[in-house]
């Protein structure tokens, strides 16, 4: 139980040591993207029938409030700026990890 709260709250100050990282630069990227890619991801990963990845996909999508057209549009925009996609990528990967350390036996 102890090393479950230690690697959760690593895992809350690498995310909160990444936000004031990518915040002195200006180039924060947008938290609903990072949390729907995420989210997209873990989808991928976890689903064999391409049929039913993009049906839940759209349906993760929907919950992030987005049309897949802006989500692809807002998700090629973060390759514009070198900064700012080493910035989604760093945040998407922290994301990735706190869920997968809170959802792990």
């Amino acid at each position: 139980m102890k090393r479950r709260l230690a690697q959760i709250s690593l895992a809350a100050f690498m995310a909160v040591g990444l936000t004031f990282i990518g915040c002195s630069g200006g180039n924060v990227p947008d938290e609903r993207l990072v949390a729907a890619y995420a989210d997209v991801i873990l989808v991928r990963e976890s689903l064999n029938d391409t049929g039913f990845i993009q049906r839940t996909i759209d349906s993760v999508l929907v919950v992030h409030r987005y049309v897949r057209e802006d989500f692809e549009r807002d998700l090629r925009s973060m390759g514009t700026n070198p900064e700012l996609f080493k910035s989604f990528y760093d945040s998407v990967s922290v994301r990735l990890s706190l869920m997968r350390d809170t959802t792990a036996p």
